[in-house]
Formats: C-alpha cells, sequence, structure tokens
C-alpha cells in the first residue's frame, strides 16, 4: 500500500536536531511531500489533492498534520491555506457538504451509518470516529451491495446529485 504510513513523525523530529544537515534535508522531505499534494490541490475548488483511495480522510488527517509540523518547524506558512482546507473538508468544506466526522457536529449534517460492527450489532454508534472518506468512482462502483442512500433497509441521506464524477 503506496500511501503507509499516513503519517511520519520521524521526519518532523528529524528536522529539529541541533543538525544543520541532517535538519534541512527532512525539511526538505517535509516541503516536497507537501508541494506534491499542493500540485494536485490547486486543481480543486476544496484545495484537496489527496488520492481518493481507501482511507482517503486518514490521508487528508495526515497531510494536515505534516501542513502544521512543517509550519511550526519552518515558520513558513507558504501551506497555510492548504492546511486549512484539509481541516475544512473534514468539518464539511467538501462536495457533500457534510462533516467526515460520526455525530459532528451534533444535530449537523454528519456520517449516521458508518462501516461499524457496532452499527450493525445494534448496539451504538462510532461517535466521533473518522469515516474511511471518499474514493475514486471506479472504486466504488467495482464494491457490490454499497450504494449512495445508506445501509440497504435503513433511511439515509442521499447524496448523489452532489456527486463529482471524480470520487464518490
Amino acid at each position: 500500500y503506496q500511501w503507509y504510513p499516513f503519517m511520519n513523525m520521524g521526519h518532523y523530529h528529524l528536522a529539529k536536531v541541533d543538525n544543520s544537515r541532517i535538519s534541512k534535508e527532512f525539511i526538505r522531505n517535509m516541503r516536497t511531500g507537501i508541494e506534491r499534494t499542493y500540485e494536485k490541490a490547486i486543481e480543486s475548488p476544496f484545495l484537496h489533492g489527496i488520492p481518493y483511495i481507501w482511507c482517503s480522510n486518514n490521508l487528508t488527517t495526515a497531510m494536515l498534520t505534516q501542513c502544521r509540523l512543517y509550519r511550526e518547524t519552518t515558520g513558513d506558512d507558504t501551506y497555510a491555506e492548504m492546511e486549512a482546507s484539509l481541516r475544512d473538508w473534514l468539518f464539511g468544506c467538501n462536495p457533500w457538504g457534510t462533516s467526515m466526522i460520526v455525530e459532528l457536529p451534533l444535530y449537523g449534517d454528519y456520517p449516521s451509518q458508518p462501516h461499524s460492527s457496532l452499527l450493525n450489532a445494534g448496539v451504538g454508534n462510532t461517535t466521533g470516529g473518522l469515516v474511511d472518506g471518499p474514493v475514486y468512482r471506479t472504486i466504488f462502483e467495482s464494491l457490490r451491495g454499497v450504494n449512495m442512500t445508506g445501509i440497504p433497509g435503513t433511511p439515509g441521506q442521499d447524496y448523489e446529485r452532489f456527486q463529482p464524477d471524480l470520487m464518490v
């Protein structure tokens, strides 16, 4: 899985060591990864350059964290707008206008039927949990038993009219 680990704290810690050569190298490594994401993000109205593969919200959270750590380490705020956009994506500034966090905001638009054994067993929900996130349409269309309206036999929101061509 080419995108693991989602977040590498090693680069951040090595960027802060008291050795200029090592520090510069790992700051460059952090900046390079962020810049590659930024180059994709500027093509998106949501400034979101994350690949839409399984666990795309984990990648979003990791890049958000990487941007913040880079900014705090270097004082360089070049990517501050993307950092804010990544955070905002998780809280509803995305094509669906919905939070990516179960039951947050309370009484708001959030995932109510995440893929969860707790929900399937009828014993509760994963309140505060981050949902997987969108996947490329090609991935979604290859799945069986998955639809836009929620778990079969239960009420669900229909977001199909908001679907971009790229992802679901």
